[in-house]
């Protein structure tokens, strides 16, 4: 409904503005000696005419008085107070500031006044505007004279004022109004809401993200909780967007309702590599097919090579090589290696220990491969070897625990295929560097 309105008023601007410049046309070209009093003219009796359209176009506050006796519907027993209307209440005892009507007031007196001066001087009208039309042709001279001159000051005056009338009416009801509503609507707590939502500069990346502890100690949650029942056809009337919503019920945890934001979103700006990190997050949370948040991994990845931003494309790369690592091998870990080898071997990305720990594992996931078909994997051991080092050189203990716990997993974690390194288990090089007692 938004975009088609939009559209609307753009074709509408559109169609005005050639008016306009062909009407431009015909006073420069008829009084071309004296075209500048002549488009002083037209730019006068086109603003007088747009104050006249906006003045007719003005819309109407309606007053909703509070009632306190319940809802209308009977939903409510007799004297009882609905959360609605302590809310409000609540509101209007905290501010005491209303809408100031006086320019709808004004309005509705002046078209009142030039309606009802329009019919009691009907006859009188053509008469005024002639002399209107002669004053005007005296001021703009030759080329034109005589009767044809005032024909065409006539031309000129009634042009104008028509399309400027058209252009006052119509954008006041197309383009005002709605930002007239937004303005009275804007509610201060949505707006702090959606600033808080909006200063993140970027959501978790899927698996072990240090990150995403830090977004919700920010004091998020709260405003995240608030936003995220927003419907999408109302986001842009409460200064939010399909963005903020998107974000805000990724934050609180409802992720089927994230997903269809971020859709939204997507094509509203599809060339906008965050969203598609944030809506891969979604679907990951939303638990569709790791195939599906690959996709759209994928897709953010190639949106990023267009406008590259470091840190999307480290939690790019945190989440593919993540995901990767739960797809079915051989192809699973050698995509991940793929995309983990891509990333560190660019010396002008971020460093991340979270792409060597995927990266760590890939190599495990491939040497338990190998080992299982009879194949040498002793390259790939030095390769993992080298990872789970630049790993625990570049992260935090938990990124060294994530590591100890693939090396020796608990029988739980091997049930559930969480024993990516157990293959170099009695390997003490492995050991030593995640200080474990050698075997």
């Amino acid at each position: 409904m938004k975009g088609a309105r939009n559209w609307d008023l753009f074709s509408i601007s559109r169609s005005l503005l050639a008016f306009t410049f062909l009407g431009m046309f015909a006073v420069v070209s008829v009084w071309w000696d004296r075209w500048s009093v002549a488009l002083l003219w037209a730019c006068a009796s086109g603003a007088v005419a747009f104050i006249v359209g906006f003045l007719f176009g003005f819309p109407r506050t309606i007053a909703q008085p509070v009632s306190t006796a319940g809802s209308p519907s009977g939903g409510s027993a007799p004297g009882a107070t609905t959360a609605t209307d302590v809310s409000v209440l609540s509101r209007n005892r905290e501010s005491r500031l209303t809408v100031n009507t006086n320019l709808e007031q004004v309005s509705d007196w002046i078209t009142k006044t030039i309606v009802g001066v329009g019919l009691v001087e009907l006859r009188s009208l053509p008469r005024r505007f002639g002399e209107l039309a002669t004053y005007a042709s005296a001021t703009l001279g030759k080329p034109v004279t005589g009767s044809a001159a005032e024909a065409a000051a006539a031309a000129l005056i009634a042009y104008f004022a028509v399309l400027g009338f058209l252009g006052g009416y119509l954008i006041t009801r197309m383009f005002f109004q709605g930002a007239f509503d937004r303005a009275d609507r804007a509610d201060p707590q949505v707006e702090e809401d959606v600033a808080k939502v909006r200063s993140l500069p970027l959501l978790r990346a899927i698996g072990n993200d240090p990150s995403s502890a830090e977004t919700m100690a920010s004091g998020i949650s709260a405003a995240a909780e608030r936003l995220k029942d927003i419907p999408l056809d109302e986001a842009a009337a409460q200064g939010a967007d399909s963005a903020v919503v998107a974000r805000a019920n990724l934050l609180a945890g409802n992720a089927n309702s994230a997903v269809a934001a971020y859709l939204d979103a997507i094509a509203k700006a599809p060339w906008d590599p965050r969203l598609r990190l944030e809506y891969a997050s979604a679907l990951r949370d939303a638990q569709w097919s790791g195939s599906l948040v690959i996709s759209a991994l994928r897709d953010a990845r190639a949106l990023e090579s267009q406008k590259p931003n470091l840190d999307v494309r480290r939690k790019i790369y945190q989440s593919l090589t993540y995901m990767c690592l739960y797809e079915p091998q051989p192809q699973g870990f050698t995509d991940a290696i793929l995309y983990g080898e891509e990333y560190t071997q660019n010396a002008s990305n971020l460093p991340s220990a979270t792409i060597w720990v995927n990266l760590a594992a890939a190599y495990g996931q491939q040497a338990g491969w190998l080992k299982s078909r009879g194949e040498d994997f002793a390259s790939v051991r030095n390769k993992a070897l080298n990872a789970v080092e630049r790993a625990v050189r570049l992260g935090d203990p938990s990124d060294k625990a994530i590591l100890v716990s693939l090396l020796e997993p608990s029988h739980e974690q091997a049930a559930q295929g969480e024993d990516d390194l157990a293959v170099f288990q009695q390997d003490d090089a492995f050991r030593k560097i995640l200080d474990l007692p050698a075997k």
